[in-house]
């Protein structure tokens, strides 16, 4: 390849990622998130090779978002009206973002975790990841599986039991079990707690949806860690 097709190439593809930031509210959300954990991650003075992980945690959603964007516009052109094929591919699209969004949080948690809160059990810790995982797909299936069950709402949205609620205090349960911190776990129920009620308040779920979404997201989560340890 010549020089100038190389140049030409690269013009094209920093091109393509200047306008998916420009017109794809994700990505700046993406981007702004990414520049916030690299900064972190730099005043907590972590390892070359956790932040290598970091680094190439960032890279994989963005380049999710970027794959999503240009199925996007492909199925926009060929097709402007409405069909139950194409909103599936997007949300298809949609879920691989989802994925890597949600394993880059799981990792970058677990990395995280080592340089900002002491952790009681070390066996846990070193495998944090993989138990906050099994945890939440759990959880998730769970709750997912009574929805369909009783045909009610949707997978994360309104419905018996609230999967916010459930995922929150998942969460919260992990934190408790780990750490030894009293402000941290004190901020932790905190937020469970908006999360979890933010969802009554706005009239998506009912306070007894609430309560039995904390209630699975918390049991399920405890006797994960806890038969694990034994």
């Amino acid at each position: 390849m010549s020089k100038y097709n190389f140049l030409y190439a690269l013009n094209n593809a920093i091109e393509g990622i200047i306008h998916t930031v420009k017109t794809q509210k994700h990505m700046k959300i993406h981007l702004l998130v990414s520049l916030f954990v690299i900064i972190f991650a730099l005043l907590v003075n972590i390892q070359v090779s956790d932040l290598l992980t970091i680094l190439i945690l960032i890279a994989l959603v963005i380049v999710c978002e970027l794959f999503n964007t240009a199925m996007e516009y492909l199925l926009d052109m060929l097709n402007k009206d409405f069909h139950i094929t194409i909103k599936y591919i997007k949300d298809v699209c949609a879920g691989a973002v989802l994925f890597s969004s949600i394993i880059a949080l799981l990792v970058g948690g677990n990395i995280f975790s080592k340089y900002i809160f002491p952790l009681k059990s070390e066996l846990i810790r070193h495998n944090y990841v993989v138990l906050m995982s099994v945890s939440l797909f759990f959880v998730i299936v769970t709750v997912i599986g009574i929805k369909a069950i009783l045909k009610s709402g949707l997978p994360l949205r309104g419905g018996m039991p609230s999967g916010h609620s459930a995922i929150s205090f998942s969460l919260l349960t992990s934190i408790l079990m780990i750490s030894d911190s009293f402000w941290i776990n004190i901020i932790s129920l905190i937020v469970a707690l908006i999360v979890s009620f933010s969802r009554m308040w706005k009239g998506i779920h009912k306070g007894s949806e609430v309560i039995l979404g904390a209630v699975i997201g918390s049991l399920i989560t405890y006797l994960v860690l806890l038969l694990y340890e034994k």
